[in-house]
């Protein structure tokens, strides 16, 4: 008798009709075919998607389908939604042409997660499928919220095999007791409905008879199992920092030393562990304590304030005292903290700035820009060393050889359009230019040929929003609001010039005429200034805004794939700016000497009349966004954010990078 295959074929049997538990007043469920490579998955949906709370269930056994899973429905309502799947090659799903290993399985999840259209998931794994949601959130570590395990296999095969005998050995003192048969069935699914009592608790326990129709293709479990093979990735599961709830039933026939050691596994993890009493490897026998422990961990915890908010909000005001500012206005979101907003000083008049006031953003427009192209470029629609002639025809003193990449990371030696050359454009502040009238008329003499220095050049990125443009046959705004700012609930940042402006604009203050008094730059149309600029600058919003934005490009790493992010931070240097240690594809790393001797990346930018930071700390795990309403000025500039620094990093305690 072979009871070494039993752990992953057998781990997870149960299958239920779609009969739920007595359920009543349940959410309506709806179905879904994901189409991933060349193989159909079947989804089960029921709840409410747009409540942002989802919890994907993985169900065990490989080759068996998720029908058992039904009763985690009960979970479901209009603040939460369930969805549980048939995975590849079992169930209503069809059969893929190859490919069953794990990777592959989280690929599975990944279409599904995107497919529904959530940005974060909650998953639980039973069994095999705990093997599987672990793997998972080490690959897609900023996609899960939590994780979940009942009755979950280990991280390594080496860690399965005591509980793998201990399962053995209770199938033996079962068959002396004459509750499983001695002599077993060859077919799958005869085998493992006669071995089924071993699971539970109690060897009489009534197994209904929906846990007996057992649907399990034997070939896709074969495939599965000879895929995965001895798996290990312990090392991965070690770096998770995530909730995790681990049911564990008190006679689960694999021992409690497999799930103690799948515990240990988990040691950066914040790990909840329950021991369910008169249970064995399926919650079905203690349904309702099962889901009241599920529950109970999913229920919303308040996310306490900012211990420091009040010792921020002071240094935003001194500093605008001291530095003769205007108004100013900053948002921080650290880990496990509310997001801050301290604002300070006013826009015009006797107009205070408010947390929901926008201020132009300047040259942070860059940093969307490249985070766009890049996802253009994981589409497939554009390449990083696409030359200029491939999408634009010719214009004066521009390369036409120079590359997607050389624009993004400013080495591609083009003049920049800023300072003295713009004076033109603002002669008839109300006139709208076209990309064309820009590149034919004001772009000077290139710095240098293409990919031998660095210079810092808006011309690159207004070429780069012609490109986008050319690529999508849409309008920037347009895919930055389609395909970021909505689905991040990033409601309060808008495209000058392409959208219409909200009138919860700061004022732009700046000295016009060099008498060092502060005109109100307001008070003039910006249509000229921003239309030219399009794709260098030209996006207002709020601080919590970009603070959001930073926080879920850095932190969550939910904007672009995990190989974008890491192109876009592979930093040039040296550059020409003393403030930047290094520019990568639309990042800025800022010097760490003058900065608290900090770690940020991010952008600033500079507008006529506002000044902005967004950077990100990723040895504390802060996103911070800075803007004033006024012209720059280095020393307010540089003391107020230095200030509110040293406020952060004698706060916080540095976090282990992700």
């Amino acid at each position: 008798m072979k009871f070494k295959i039993l752990f992953l074929s057998a781990l997870l049997i149960m299958l239920l009709t779609q009969k739920a538990f007595g359920v009543v007043n349940q959410p309506p469920s709806r179905e879904l075919k994901v189409q991933v490579d060349d193989a159909a998955l079947y989804v089960r949906i029921v709840g409410n998607l747009e409540s942002r709370n989802v919890l994907i269930g993985i169900n065990g056994g490989p080759g068996q389908s998720s029908h058992y899973m039904v009763s985690l429905e009960q979970l479901a309502s209009k603040d939460f939604a369930v969805v549980t799947y048939d995975q590849r090659g079992t169930g209503r799903s069809t059969t893929p042409s190859g490919g069953y290993t794990l990777l592959d399985h989280v690929a599975d999840i990944e279409a599904i997660r995107k497919a529904i259209g959530a940005e974060k998931v909650h998953i639980m794994g039973h069994s095999w499928g705990g093997i599987v949601a672990m793997f998972y959130a080490t690959v897609h570590p900023q996609m899960v919220s939590s994780i979940m395990l009942m009755g979950s296999g280990p991280p390594s095969k080496k860690m399965s095999l005591p509980g793998q005998a201990k399962l053995a050995q209770r199938i033996r003192q079962l068959m002396q007791l004459g509750i499983i048969p001695k002599s077993l069935p060859p077919n799958i699914s005869e085998l493992l409905e006669a071995i089924l009592p071993a699971y539970f608790s109690n060897p009489s326990y009534k197994i209904p008879d929906e846990l007996k129709r057992t649907s399990i293709r034997a070939n896709t479990n074969q495939m599965t199992l000879s895929a995965v093979g001895d798996w290990d990735f312990t090392a991965e599961v070690a770096k998770l920092d995530h909730r995790v709830l681990m049911l564990w039933g008190e006679e689960d026939p694999f021992g409690l030393p497999m799930a103690e050691a799948t515990k240990l596994a988990l040691s950066a993890a914040k790990v909840e562990f329950v021991l369910l009493k008169k249970c064995g490897h399926y919650w079905h026998e203690c349904l309702n304590e099962f889901l009241l422990h599920v529950r109970a961990f999913l229920k919303p915890r308040p996310v306490p304030e900012l211990a420091f908010a009040k010792e921020l909000q002071e240094t935003l005001y001194n500093g605008l005292k001291k530095y003769n500012g205007k108004g100013i206005s900053f948002a921080i979101i650290a880990a496990g903290h509310r997001t801050w907003i301290g604002v300070s000083g006013v826009s015009h008049g006797t107009t205070p700035i408010k947390p929901d006031t926008l201020f132009d953003a300047g040259s942070i427009t860059k940093n969307f820009v490249a985070a766009l192209t890049l996802k253009l470029v994981e589409e497939g629609l554009l390449t990083l060393d696409d030359p200029l002639h491939k999408w634009l025809p010719d214009y004066p003193n521009i390369d036409n050889t120079i590359t997607i990449r050389q624009l993004l990371n400013h080495t591609s030696g083009l003049f920049s359009l800023q300072g003295p050359s713009i004076r033109p454009i603002l002669k008839d502040p109300k006139r709208i230019w076209t990309p064309k009238e820009v590149l034919t008329t004001l772009v000077g003499k290139p710095h240098f040929s293409k990919g031998e220095g660095w210079q810092y050049s808006n011309t690159g990125y207004i070429l780069l929003g012609m490109i986008i443009e050319n690529a999508t046959r849409s309008k920037i705004s347009t895919e930055l609001r389609n395909r970021f700012w909505k689905p991040l609930g990033l409601d309060s940042i808008f495209f000058a010039v392409e959208e219409t402006l909200p009138v919860n604009i700061a004022h732009g203050w700046i000295d016009l005429n060099g008498d060092k008094v502060l005109d109100d730059f307001s008070v003039f149309p910006r249509t000229a200034f921003h239309s030219p600029l399009k794709g260098a600058g030209g996006i207002f919003s709020t601080t919590e805004d970009l603070a959001k934005w930073a926080h879920a490009l850095f932190q969550e790493r939910i904007v672009v794939s995990k190989g974008s992010l890491k192109q876009m931070l592979a930093f040039h240097s040296p550059v020409s700016k003393p403030l930047l240690s290094g520019y990568g594809l639309g990042i800025q790393r800022f010097t760490p000497r003058i900065f608290n001797e900090l770690e940020l990346w991010g952008h600033a930018g500079n507008s006529l009349g506002y000044s902005a930071l967004m950077w990100y700390l990723p040895d504390y795990s802060v996103s911070i966004a800075l803007i004033t309403n006024r012209e720059q000025n280095d020393e307010f500039y540089l003391w107020v954010i230095n200030d509110l620094l040293s406020v952060i990093k004698s706060n916080l305690k540095k976090i282990p990078r992700l």
